[in-house]
């Protein structure tokens, strides 16, 4: 009659109590199951971090490249050269001029040393003309940039320095001078 609450299984042949749980290759089994599928999910999520910057670089790149214009269409004459930027591939953050602060954009890789031509490796933005002389203004300038995934951008090649130039109507370049 109280068959029916007892937890305890027993066998009609020996009167012996039956196993309850999981034998120990079941247990592995599952633990490599469960591994395996955290190693596609970590692989797949992996690139997810490279293509954020890389957004977020063409972003802040794209938006730099829009200040400059506003700032050289809205003041009488155009062409104003921007202090702070005396040398070639001088980092954007150091720019400056009266009308414009340029000092907030940074890669977000928070590499400090400016990008420079055939660059391979993660870099702070650099501006200087647009053929890769000293002395960028609001006309006259090319940004440099690193991207790490080309392809996440819609763009060709391999992760290297691309640039936007102002003689190239803002498209971005495969090479940086």
């Amino acid at each position: 009659m109280y068959g029916f609450f007892n937890t305890r299984l027993w066998t009609k042949d020996y009167g012996l109590m039956t196993r309850k749980g999981f034998t120990l290759i079941e247990l592995l089994v599952v633990v490599a199951i469960i591994g395996i599928l955290s190693t596609v999910v970590f692989a797949t999520i992996g690139g997810t971090r490279g293509r954020a910057r890389d957004a977020k670089r063409l972003a802040e790149v794209k938006e730099a490249v829009l200040v400059l214009v506003v700032l050289d269409t809205s003041t009488s004459g155009g062409n104003i050269t921007l202090d702070g930027c005396a040398g070639a591939d001088a980092r954007l953050a150091t720019c400056s001029d009266e009308a414009v602060e340029l000092a907030g954009f940074a890669d977000p890789s928070g590499n400090t040393t400016g990008c420079a031509p055939g660059g391979t490796t993660a870099c702070d933005y650099s501006i200087s003309k647009a053929d890769g002389s000293a002395g960028a203004t609001t006309g006259n300038y090319q940004i440099c940039f690193f991207i790490e995934d080309p392809g996440s951008a819609g763009l060709s090649g391999s992760a290297g320095v691309r640039s936007i130039r102002s003689d190239k109507g803002g498209a971005i370049q495969s090479t940086c001078l």
